[in-house]
């Protein structure tokens, strides 16, 4: 996991969700991976620049001088210094861990340039026990507005549909707890749900059809589902997922929100 924060830029904070995700990505695909947890922070000249490693989490301060018109930039140049930041930062890290090589690192600055952020990126894949070549997967888009969840079916190595089936905050937070479990119905039918989820996704490998059940013992409302929307009513889904927790501790959550 990796988190870039900000002292001096909230922009910075509140932006950096797609990124950490790819940038976490191809840490693991480059075999890079040897923290469980690293955090950037961006900082000022009245901080120092440190790194401190406690065990398999990394922190690190680091400055970067920012353009005075920055919160002004499109997403785009957003990202680029987005990027430069945490390239810094590891970079730095790597003179004192030399696990991490350089030109790996340059490697992943230069294919995440290439291809101008956008990433679909296997979350989970689910193979069929019957038909080993029937696999569902998971696909994660990362963008700085939203997370877009698709399912990917493959038959034989071939796309066979790919469907949208949630547009998320920018947050890997709620991935594994609506998107984690998956299974086959045989042939046709995969059902994808979560280890916090009242519902579940049907679809159809026949037809790429989907469709969504609440299981939910009020299903009314879905509070985790609903509340992780991009596009969620923001005060009924706080609501709802208040109402849908232990009492003591909606209670404890309501006074803090108070």
């Amino acid at each position: 996991m990796v988190r870039l924060d900000s002292v001096i830029e909230n922009a910075i904070g509140a932006n950096t969700e797609a990124l950490s995700y790819i940038y976490a990505f191809l840490l693991r695909e480059m075999d890079m991976d040897f923290y469980k947890y690293i955090h950037i922070n961006h900082i000022g000249n009245d901080l120092e620049e440190v790194i401190i490693r406690r065990g398999k989490e990394v922190y690190i301060n680091i400055r970067y001088t920012l353009d005075k018109n920055f919160a002004q930039k499109s997403n785009l140049e957003k990202q680029t210094v987005f990027l430069d930041i945490m390239q810094n930062a590891l970079l730095r890290l790597a003179d004192k861990d030399k696990r991490i090589e350089i030109s790996k690192l340059q490697s992943i600055k230069e294919r995440i340039q290439l291809q101008r952020f956008e990433f679909e990126i296997i979350y989970k894949s689910f193979v069929n026990k019957k038909k080993d070549d029937l696999i569902a997967n998971v696909l994660v888009h990362p963008q700085m507005d939203k997370f877009e969840i698709y399912i990917l079916i493959e038959e034989k190595r071939v796309p066979k549909c790919k469907l949208l089936i949630y547009k998320g905050i920018p947050s890997d937070y709620y991935i594994d707890r609506l998107f984690s479990t998956g299974k086959w119905k045989g042939l046709d039918e995969f059902i994808l749900t979560g280890k916090r989820s009242e519902i579940e996704i049907h679809v159809s490998a026949d037809t790429c059809s989907l469709k969504f059940v609440n299981k939910s013992v009020d299903e009314n409302k879905a509070p985790l589902f609903e509340a992780m929307k991009a596009d969620a009513d923001k005060d009924k889904t706080l609501k709802d997922y208040i109402a849908s927790l232990n009492p003591a501790i909606a209670a404890m959550l309501t006074s803090s929100l108070n």
